[in-house]
């Protein structure tokens, strides 16, 4: 019964008739929801939804099958031991993560939609949540990165790029994504509101660096530990160094000054 009401399904999209197909494809993944084919219906739906402009379900859906179709999720426990069904479900999620987290992105670039481009974000966020170390990983973490920036979420684009820079097998933003991540934290930095500091020079006792400052070094020393030969990593220590004297960590300043 159920294989011919998703053929049915198929002949209404087929014939552009969206809401009886979305009608058949819904009921076939509440009715049997352990079916071995229900990862490509829910993927008919993502693509439904999508071409209905109904965004916010396209990534409620994308979530349902990130949840279900992949590592511990119901449908794979149920279908366990048919391995082949399972290798195909997790490739249909990370197919379907892929394209629609880059087809959210592009239109949101085009159109400057921010609603479309935090769409991309937590698509692009769900992939890196279940296939962090794939090729494509790397340049959805940028892109990422890149989002959340324009999002000012600055501590975490520098996470994000952070971990693009460290990337031993891909150097192709290695350079960009280090120093990124320095402005970043700088932007975060000049952003933020600190309690006055005693004159330069004269605290008597070290005081500790807010977190956010701290960060800032960290990511400085990132870039000059991948990017030791490039210039302008000679400013960026004098930022780090500065940092430390400021607050009177004079040892450590002077280790960064030398």
């Amino acid at each position: 019964f159920y294989t011919m009401l998703e053929r049915l399904g198929s002949i209404y999209t087929e014939n552009g008739e969206n809401k009886k197909a979305f009608t058949v494809y819904t009921r076939l993944l509440r009715e049997s929801p352990n079916r071995p084919n229900n990862p490509s219906i829910a993927a008919k739906l993502v693509n439904l939804y999508d071409v209905l402009s109904d965004v916010d379900n396209a990534v409620a859906s994308l979530k349902m099958m990130q949840k279900t179709y992949i590592g511990n999720g119901a449908w794979v426990v149920a279908n366990s031991r048919d391995k082949q069904a399972v290798k195909e479900a997790n490739e249909t999620v990370e197919k379907n993560l892929h394209r629609y987290g880059a087809l959210f992105h592009s239109r949101g670039q085009k159109a400057k939609n921010a609603k479309l481009m935090g769409s991309a974000a937590t698509v692009y966020t769900y992939y890196l949540e279940s296939y962090p170390n794939t090729k494509t990983a790397y340049e959805i973490r940028y892109y990422l990165a890149e989002i959340l920036f324009d999002f000012k979420k600055y501590e975490t684009a520098a996470d994000n790029y952070i971990i693009v820079s460290r990337d031993k097998d891909n150097s192709k933003y290695r350079k960009s994504a280090a120093l990124d991540a320095v402005v970043s934290m700088n932007t975060k930095v000049e952003a933020t509101k600190f309690p006055k500091l005693p004159p330069a020079g004269q605290v008597s006792a070290p005081i500790p660096i807010p977190a956010v400052k701290k960060k800032l070094v960290g990511v400085i020393d990132n870039y000059v530990s991948l990017l030791p030969k490039e210039k302008d990593g000679h400013p960026m220590r004098f930022t780090a160094a500065q940092t430390y004297f400021d607050y009177g960590h004079y040892d450590d300043a002077m280790d960064r000054y030398g």
